[in-house]
């Protein structure tokens, strides 16, 4: 473990210019088979298990009030990772695919929800043609997009493939003021999200909090729609 910490810390040296496809990419490689490839890296397997069970419940439980029946609805999982929520997806009865853009991750969530629909692709250039989705969920994903072209960009990508009548689950660490971060990490404020989906016809319609006790940090969950034009 040592020496994975001592490769990705060398990886993410503000000393060196930050790859952050090369980061995940070789994270995904060298902890193949651990929950630290996708959750939190400082945490053991089993805090992230108990992490993952709570994000997992708050999700569903957010989509049921939202779903009335999962075998009828289309979900996107975008940046599925290893597919510890996209089988939980999957399980839960709805027409699931998934996209990341590590084919290492991919091949890991491919054993995990075989009935899945798995693309290799990264956000940024996010094309299923002909594909709307009833759901589209993003959890813990858009933060890790470091540059602000390719966060505005990935969640362009992912709008179009939202149904009109559909629903954006968004579970990320929205802080209230600039903070020092790890170079895979950069957060955006609650008001940067409302700009920017306010330009894309989208708007958040509900904000729900999940505290993480292992790291001791409050994720929201966002739920995005597409803005209904005004009548005659």
């Amino acid at each position: 473990m040592k020496t994975i910490t001592k490769i990705l810390n060398r990886l993410t040296s503000r000393t060196s210019r930050f790859n952050p496809d090369q980061y995940w990419e070789t994270r995904h490689q060298n902890l193949v088979g651990s929950l630290r490839a996708v959750g939190s890296i400082e945490l053991t397997d089993d805090q992230n298990a108990e992490q993952y069970a709570l994000k997992t419940n708050h999700i569903l439980e957010t989509l049921a009030r939202i779903v009335p029946d999962p075998t009828q609805c289309r979900l996107l999982d975008a940046g599925c990772g290893s597919g510890q929520l996209t089988a939980a997806f999957t399980d839960a009865g709805y027409q699931t695919t998934a996209v990341d853009f590590s084919s290492t991750a991919i091949t890991q969530a491919r054993k995990r929800a075989p009935d899945a629909h798995f693309h290799v692709s990264p956000l940024t250039t996010l094309n299923l043609p002909g594909k709307r989705f009833d759901i589209i969920i993003t959890i813990d994903v858009l933060m890790h997009l470091i540059s602000e072209d390719d966060w505005s960009t990935s969640l362009a990508s992912v709008a179009n493939h939202l149904a009109p009548d559909g629903h954006w689950l968004i579970m990320d660490y929205l802080p209230n003021c600039s903070e020092p971060n790890p170079a895979h990490f950069n957060p955006r404020p609650l008001t940067q999200y409302q700009s920017l989906l306010k330009s894309l016809d989208l708007k958040i319609n509900s904000r729900t909090q999940l505290h993480l006790p292992a790291e001791n940090v409050t994720k929201d969950v966002l739920v995005v729609n597409h803005v209904t034009p005004a009548g005659p």
